[in-house]
């Protein structure tokens, strides 16, 4: 809690000490830059960090072992402001992305993922290990909500005192006494008892920069055997597919949506399908779930969400989530990265120029053609399709195609298909009995597309793969009797094809994601185009041959195939 003292130019903060198991930044000296604690979100850092077990050193000195520097600034300021040609080996410059990111996981993160770069800085090849503790102090770290120890501290404002600066300092250098918590050590050593799919699983956990036990606890569930080794994938459970009544654990799923939303706002996607996934298990509960112990009983549940959900419980609400909402710059990413064409890139781009707002990018902004077009109808993009408004925008394209050719097929798919009241655009699954793919091409694209673009009900092509070969065409439609734009694809797909298009483009992404699991695991692949067996793959997992086609054009013979029960498209929901 920061405190203004009248007068006195000064910020009192309480400092509250995280308990010691938790103190990720134990032992590490950190450096601001710029170095100044009057930018809120910069004094909120730093008191994060001192929590954390950081010493703040407000004087560059030898004993600096992290610059943790404001994503506003690149490197080149930095060694003008410190009057250095080059920095001393062995310290660590990270964005002000990496303490949080720490904080998220309860443990130190790789300091040489491009999320952590900044800008004109090249780490050298060993920079992740630098300042680094000992993997063998690795502890595992547990949530523990007892009252902790608070420090008041004075932050400079307006006065910058050393007595003052140093208080922050010397306080931050009394927690450093002791070695830091290790990294977890990413070689584990398999269990003998692993099979293949666990195998990849933890692979695929390793091999990215921020693996932690965010993701699913693959390790910590083998032992909760099930007779049949397909009973632990997604698509074997039968979903009711209702959404409106969230059990005992309401509250909890709620809290847990907002994060995966929100990692889902930021293109975190590793993020938040672990949170989805762990959502789609704690929904099927039929008894509250209030404690680590109980929530790690459940499988899809890893320890790291386990101890948020205790802590959901236990304070009704989740930190992680309100530093989150606290964070500006994360606030102005997550308004620019609605914008339609507008991706995490882009965003980071805007942000770094100083610009804040919409207006600003209309005013100040190099935009394209679809960015702009996103921010006129940034309302109308953002905002959820009603179910019979989705019936209607898809009425007008089959009447249309009716005129054109005989027993073209429409489908109308993604969560529309999975019975939903409402969605975020309308995906149209286009085909024809008997007709090859460049005879529906040809029409969709030489003479559906123009015809409902002359008639003002496609008002604007977003984004088209190329006209020879092309399936997809991106757009946006408006119904005659209003002026609200929708965003819409056109998906063409052949009749051999359409049960694994069918499959694909209903999802959700969980549950295909569980089918193609399982297809690997019994040897085959499943994509959009059909279920394949006898598929060749080197050592390194790369496809050497396309296999033998098992089943395309019928959905329910895929599920049949892979031995799945079959779920009609409302009961896909994961």
């Amino acid at each position: 809690m920061i405190k203004n003292k009248k007068g006195k130019g000064k910020q009192v903060v309480d400092i509250k000490l995280v308990p010691e198991d938790q103190r990720i930044f134990q032992g590490l000296h950190f450096y601001f830059f710029p170095n100044s604690d009057t930018h809120p979100g910069r004094r909120q850092r730093i008191v994060k960090a001192i929590e954390y077990g950081a010493s703040w050193q407000d004087k560059f000195n030898d004993t600096v072992t992290h610059i943790i520097v404001d994503r506003d600034y690149d490197f080149e300021q930095l060694l003008k402001y410190l009057k250095l040609k080059e920095l001393p080996a062995g310290i660590v410059v990270v964005n002000e992305n990496y303490t949080a990111t720490c904080m998220d996981f309860y443990k130190l993160v790789d300091t040489s993922t491009i999320e952590f770069r900044v800008k004109g800085y090249e780490p050298p090849a060993s920079s992740a290990t630098i300042a680094q503790p000992n993997p063998s102090q690795a502890s595992e770290v547990s949530l523990q909500l007892k009252p902790v120890k608070r420090k008041a501290v004075v932050l400079s404002s307006q006065v910058t005192s050393e007595a003052s600066l140093n208080l922050v300092s010397s306080s931050a250098a009394s927690l450093s006494n002791s070695p830091a918590p290790g990294v977890l050590d990413p070689q584990q050593v398999p269990n003998k008892d692993e099979d293949e799919l666990d195998t990849a699983i933890r692979q695929a956990k390793e091999s990215h920069p921020l693996a932690s036990d965010d993701e699913d606890d693959v390790e910590g569930h083998k032992r909760r055997k099930t007779n049949n080794w397909q009973d632990k994938f997604q698509c074997m459970h039968k979903h009711t597919g209702k959404s409106g009544d969230q059990g005992p654990n309401a509250h909890t799923l709620v809290v847990l949506q907002e994060l995966a939303d929100h990692y889902d706002q930021i293109r975190d996607q590793w993020r938040c399908k672990s949170y989805r996934q762990a959502i789609s298990a704690l929904r099927k509960q039929t008894t509250k779930i209030s404690t680590k112990e109980a929530a790690m009983r459940v499988y899809g549940i890893g320890s790291s969400i386990a101890e948020k959900i205790e802590e959901i419980v236990r304070t009704t609400h989740l930190r992680k989530l309100d530093f989150a909402k606290l964070d500006e710059r994360q606030q102005i990413l997550n308004r620019f990265m609605k914008i339609y064409g507008v991706g995490l890139h882009a965003a980071e781009n805007f942000a770094s120029a100083g610009y804040k707002t919409i207006d600003d990018l209309l005013q100040k902004a190099e935009l394209t053609d679809n960015q702009r077009i996103g921010i006129d109808h940034y309302d109308d993009f953002n905002s959820r399709v009603p179910r019979a408004e989705v019936e209607k925008h898809a009425g007008i394209v089959k009447k249309a195609l009716k005129g054109l050719g005989k027993n073209y097929i429409v489908n109308t798919m993604g969560s529309y298909r999975r019975g939903a009241q409402d969605s975020g655009d309308i995906d149209l699954l286009i085909t024809k009995p008997g007709a090859s793919i460049d005879e529906i091409r040809t029409t969709v694209m030489d003479r559906l597309v123009p015809l409902l673009t002359k008639h003002k009900f496609l008002v604007a092509a977003l984004a088209q793969t190329s006209q020879a070969d092309g399936t997809k065409w991106h757009g946006a439609s408006c119904l005659p009797d209003s002026s609200t734009w929708r965003r819409i694809d056109l998906l063409l797909v052949p009749e051999e094809e359409l049960g694994a298009a069918l499959l694909y483009f209903t999802g959700n992404d969980i549950f295909n994601r569980s089918m193609r699991l399982l297809a690997s695991k019994k040897g085959m692949r499943l994509n959009q185009r059909g279920l394949y067996k006898d598929v060749l793959r080197d050592y390194g997992r790369e496809k050497l041959s396309e296999g033998t086609l098992v089943e395309g054009k019928d959905e329910r013979k895929i599920f049949e195939a892979l031995g799945v029960p079959w779920r009609p498209p409302e009961h896909r929901i994961c």
